[in-house]
């Protein structure tokens, strides 16, 4: 993101956590990096993140850029749903085994997206 400063990286959970972040983010002029709870993926499904911080960054009158990192503990199989659901950047944690690990990195590569490493994220609470 060539322009940009370094983004604004917090791990939120509810509505107001996101529209907190993005204002924080947007008072810094710096892009944010959200971040699902760890493993949220494996309760609220692929696709709840990236879709509130869009409705949230909708009602905002000059939202920063933003992008949303979807935490899915230790299922691969939720994380390639979060891909084609058109989630771009996914965790995943690094329980997950070598041969596994390969081949997602290897999808993400082939598509376009982002698979992190959950342990790399930034504190558990929104801050």
């Amino acid at each position: 993101m060539s322009g940009f400063s370094d983004p604004l990286r917090l791990r939120v959970s509810t509505h107001d956590e996101i529209r907190t972040a993005l204002l924080r983010a947007a008072d810094q002029a710096r892009p944010a990096e959200l971040w699902s709870a760890p493993g949220a993926a494996c309760w609220l499904g692929p696709r709840w993140l990236r879709l509130a911080v869009s409705h949230v960054a909708a009602a905002l009158p000059a939202p920063p850029v933003w992008t949303c990192v979807l935490d899915c503990g230790d299922a691969p199989g939720l994380a390639l749903a979060a891909w084609a659901d058109g989630q771009t950047a996914v965790a995943l944690s690094g329980t997950v085994p070598a041969p596994a690990w390969a081949r997602m990195q290897a999808i993400a590569t082939q598509s376009g997206t982002v698979l992190l490493r959950a342990e790399d994220g930034p504190a558990d609470s929104f801050a």
